[in-house]
């Protein structure tokens, strides 16, 4: 029995309508693989942001990955508001 998996290609898997749809909120989808670039620089300064604003909060552990889920979420969305203007 062969178990061997075809070569990656960035195509497989990929829908051909989410090229041209961004969504709702109009944000850009693949941006990073569109310009080459290995990783989203906007989306790893959320990230980092994220972290940094959780680790401060006064809470348990167990309750900090809400509020950061919606840090996070407002701060990609306003980093990529920024950018269109």
């Amino acid at each position: 029995m062969d178990c061997s998996f075809p070569a990656y290609t960035p195509e497989i898997g990929k829908n051909k309508q989410n090229k041209k749809q961004k969504g709702v909120s109009r944000i850009e989808q693949f941006r990073a693989e569109k310009y080459n670039r290995l990783f989203n620089w906007r989306a790893l300064a959320v990230w980092a942001g994220t972290l940094v604003a959780c680790f401060f909060m006064p809470f348990h552990l167990f309750f900090r990955w809400l509020p950061g889920y919606f840090i996070a979420l407002t701060a990609y969305i306003l980093l990529q508001l920024i950018r269109k203007k």
